[in-house]
């Protein structure tokens, strides 16, 4: 069916075409030019995507969605008005696909409203900005083409010469997006945000993965990427649109992304070893989730039966994990053995003791050792320090 809900104070409305299926919501965001029904229709009912609530929204000023002129178009504003219609979707903590502009403007989306986002597939996206072409060089049928264009000129026909240069295949879904609106998410894409979106995707906290055709080499800054923890896949017998063109092998690689078993720690948060407890509780578990209240405990939901996988294989990304062994240093130490001296058994309170003495001189293992220890010693390999 297709819904809609209200995004700007004068009442302009986006739509999506909503599929029924189980939670987590999991929503597809378009390119410029494009609309998510028919970018991803053949997606999201694929046999290995099929079965979650899927929402095919159209960014304002394209495809189902109005097209008010007095919007902005950027990717801020495009982001905050997904936002508003995720919120009147109840789609809070969704999944996004998100191709093209789309995908850039799913990171801004999860940078300005993390609440609203767990997890994004990104195919293609755009990362940085895009210059504008040389003067005299052919003007290219992308985003910097059409931004090349002053918004008069663009108006006055140069949108006539973007439709010859496009083809038709683009054009089928360019021509539904309101003129002034592709001209600004044009303009606005190509200048891109400050800070960049690389820049916005590397500082995120959630699982990411970037998706690009093979044929085009290897994607620059992918090093940089994968070292802040987004997973970079290389798709063969695609281009751009790598979803329409290796449907199975789109299927199979944003499965993948979304299935895997990352859980995002961020160490800004975590202030204490309770600050602690909730944040893994969290991140396994969802909003009010348990993965240990104590050391122990702690231990044994490492070993499985308490939202993990049964087979271990999960990875556990602590961001910021520097501050976090700061904060988690001999002071909060001693505070926890303090707190452990007050209600161990008699017969452990001279071991307990030696430790607290040690930790107040500021020597011995602190709490973050504890954590990343007993983390190791379950499940060697599956903790990241980011």
């Amino acid at each position: 069916m297709v819904l809609s809900a209200a995004v700007t104070a004068a009442g302009d409305r986006i739509r999506w075409v909503e599929l029924a299926g189980v939670e987590p919501a999991r929503v597809y965001l378009h390119g410029l030019g494009a609309t998510s029904p028919a970018y991803f229709a053949a997606s999201a009912t694929h046999p290995l995507l099929a079965g979650r609530r899927s929402l095919l929204l159209d960014l304002l000023g394209h495809g189902h969605s109005d097209r008010p002129e007095d919007f902005p178009y950027s990717l801020e504003a495009h982001a905050d008005a997904v936002a508003a219609a995720l919120v009147a979707a109840g789609a809070r903590g969704a999944e996004l696909i998100a191709h093209s502009m789309g995908g850039a403007v799913a990171i801004v989306l999860a940078h300005r409203h993390p609440e609203l986002v767990s997890r994004l597939v990104l195919v293609d996206a755009n990362l940085d900005p895009i210059e504008a072409p040389a003067p005299g060089a052919p003007v290219p049928a992308g985003s910097s083409g059409l931004a090349s264009y002053s918004e008069e000129d663009f108006l006055a026909g140069g949108w006539a010469e973007v439709r010859d240069r496009v083809g038709p295949d683009w054009w089928s879904t360019m021509r539904l997006a309101g003129r002034t609106a592709l001209h600004r998410s044009a303009v606005h894409l190509a200048a891109g945000t400050t800070p960049t979106m690389r820049e916005l995707l590397v500082g995120l906290r959630i699982p990411r993965t970037f998706l690009y055709p093979a044929e085009d080499g290897a994607l620059a800054g992918a090093a940089e990427l994968e070292a802040a923890g987004v997973s970079v896949v290389a798709l063969p017998a695609c281009g751009h649109n790598v979803m329409l063109d290796n449907a199975d092998g789109f299927a199979e690689a944003a499965r993948a992304a979304l299935d895997a078993a990352v859980y995002a720690l961020d160490g800004r948060r975590i202030h204490t070893l309770e600050d602690f407890w909730r944040e893994i509780g969290e991140a396994v578990g969802g909003p009010g989730g348990y993965f240990g209240g104590n050391l122990d405990a702690f231990n044994d939901c490492l070993g499985g039966g308490f939202g993990t996988p049964d087979d271990g294989d999960f990875r556990i990304d602590w961001y910021d994990h520097e501050l976090s062994r700061e904060r988690l240093g001999h002071a909060e130490t001693a505070r926890q053995l303090e707190l452990r001296l007050g209600r161990c058994h008699p017969t452990h309170r001279e071991r307990v003791a030696t430790e607290l003495a040690a930790a107040r001189r500021g020597e011995g293992p602190t709490v973050f050792d504890w954590l990343t220890e007993i983390t190791e010693g379950q499940v060697p390999g599956a903790l990241r320090l980011r």
